[in-house]
């Protein structure tokens, strides 16, 4: 139990400490706020039409500006939120409004929605099992839908769009047809879909631990049912706290 209550102590001292950095600073800064879970940010572009797919992965900055030109529609990555170089380009090449780019690299806000001038900007957040730490880790992702393109922005690799992708490349589905809009509504019906997968762990897990509450509470025991609390209390704050420009 202790051990418990120390990682998550710790964790709110990190969060507090990142905030009091952000304090100050004037509005649309670009500081990441969250853990750093790649080394490296990573820049991908799915370019494609009725007829034609392309996945490229850029080995710079400058490559990837080089692809401005581009008169296919463009679904373009970016893996890691820490690094201020690659947010900032990006943003300028496709001419993204500093409240957007702040909120990309804030992972402590809740998921928002909101309208700019020329793009619609949502941040869910993606939930997944972790069986090796018995966590459910928490991962946030942004989208941004402009007139010819979306922009993804994640914290690490994840495996939930593969089946979709190859789809596109198969020529399979309605994305070719349909649009961007449609692609941005199936990769947020895929992270829906998954939170149904994380509720029955969650549900399975809390019937285990009561059997082994009945048979034989343990220390151990009492940890992770702490534990379990802790993360079930921190995602619902994820969804009812307000983010401080929304204060």
């Amino acid at each position: 139990m202790v051990k418990a209550e120390r990682m998550f102590g710790l964790f709110k001292l990190v969060y507090m400490a990142l905030q009091s950095e952000k304090a100050g600073l004037p509005p649309g800064s670009l500081l990441h706020i969250g853990e750093q879970k790649v080394k490296n940010a990573e820049i991908q572009q799915i370019s494609f039409s009725k007829d034609t797919f392309e996945r490229k992965a850029f080995n710079s900055l400058e490559e990837f500006q080089d692809t401005s030109g581009s008169t296919d529609l463009r679904w373009v990555n970016i893996t890691g939120l820490h690094d201020a170089n690659v947010i900032s380009v990006v943003g300028d090449m496709f001419d993204l409004h500093p409240l957007l780019l702040e909120d990309v690299v804030d992972t402590s806000i809740r998921p928002k929605i909101e309208e700019y001038e020329n793009c619609l900007f949502m941040m869910v957040k993606v939930l997944s099992v972790d069986d090796s730490k018995k966590l459910i880790s928490v991962d946030q992702i942004s989208f941004v839908l402009g007139k010819d393109w979306l922009i993804t922005f994640i914290e690490k690799p994840n495996s939930l769009y593969d089946g979709l992708i190859k789809r596109m490349k198969t020529g399979k589905g309605k994305i070719s047809e349909k649009g961007l809009d449609y692609l941005l509504f199936r990769l947020t019906d895929i992270i829906i879909d998954h939170y149904f997968f994380v509720i029955e762990h969650v549900n399975d897990l809390v019937l285990n631990l009561e059997e082994r509450a009945i048979d034989n509470s343990t220390p151990e025991l009492r940890e992770e049912i702490l534990l379990l609390k802790k993360q079930l209390i921190n995602f619902c704050l994820l969804y009812t706290s307000p983010s401080p420009r929304d204060s």
